[in-house]
């Protein structure tokens, strides 16, 4: 059993940290992007966005920003 997509998400902002691609292993080459392949690799996104379809064309998207702790400190 795999994780929701959406938990992904946030452990990727809260460990930062981006996994690796489940099972990509031909990439076209005028696909000009950075793939992550082989293992995870650290990096603070700031930003994460979740994409699911479901059966009968049910659409989803979350859009998930990393929280600031300064803007949330009490005083």
């Amino acid at each position: 059993m795999t994780a929701p997509l959406p938990v992904i998400s946030v452990c990727v902002l809260a460990q930062k940290t981006i996994p690796a691609t489940y099972g990509l292993s031909d990439i076209d080459e005028q696909c000009d992007i950075n793939h992550v392949m082989a293992g995870a690799i650290k990096h603070q996104a700031e930003h994460a966005l979740s994409l699911n379809a479901g059966m009968g064309g049910l659409q989803t998207a979350i859009h998930l920003t990393r929280a600031d702790p300064a803007a949330h400190a009490r005083y």
